[in-house]
């Protein structure tokens, strides 16, 4: 009995501490963990130029998820420095609807890759990671990609101030490898 409580309690002490990325991110082959603790979405209006729309004006939706503790409400939700090693901040760009405005409420939809930026269309990732002392960008366009549509960011549910959503992105940025994929949830920032 008590060699089965033992295993028992291993078994949990391993699971609370054995924790697994929730978004896998690599680079040139290598894994970055990654496991999200704050996530913030906002808004501002954009206008499409060149692409073949009735109405060019439309909302750009930005994206942020980290693997640390942020709050919002302090700053702009996309503007602060990573300072420590283990940070690492997850940056998605896309272009909603034409005639959406920032006041258009988000709804569930794919935003895929694309040639040329257009209506639901994924612009582009950034991952920002601490090396060397100092914060470094990785990042993927879709559209120099040789297939862009196999890069897509899906959002599955808003309820509330709650997003939840998929990213699939992977391709050469720069002849260097990359990949980000997988389920995330976050805040809509109102200000």
């Amino acid at each position: 009995m008590k060699r089965i409580l033992l295993l028992i309690c291993a078994g949990i002490v391993f699971s609370a501490c054995g924790s697994r990325s929730t978004i896998e991110i690599k680079s040139e082959g290598k894994d970055i963990p990654f496991i999200e603790k704050s996530s913030y979405t906002t808004v501002q209006k954009a206008i499409f130029s060149g692409a073949d729309v009735t109405d060019p004006n439309h909302a750009l939706r930005w994206i942020t998820i980290r693997n640390y503790d942020f709050e919002a409400s302090k700053t702009d939700p996309n503007s602060e420095k990573l300072t420590a090693p283990e940070q690492v901040k997850i940056f998605l760009s896309l272009h909603d609807e034409a005639g959406t405005s920032a006041e258009t409420p988000l709804k569930p939809g794919s935003y895929k890759g694309a040639k040329s930026i257009g209506p639901m269309s994924f612009e582009l990732i950034n991952v920002y990671v601490f090396r060397d002392g100092k914060e470094q960008r990785l990042y993927l366009y879709p559209s120099q990609q040789a297939d862009p549509t196999t890069c897509e960011v899906k959002i599955t549910s808003v309820d509330g101030d709650k997003v939840t959503g998929e990213i699939n992105a992977s391709g050469k940025q720069d002849g260097k490898e990359f990949l980000v994929k997988g389920p995330f949830t976050a805040k809509i920032n109102k200000r």
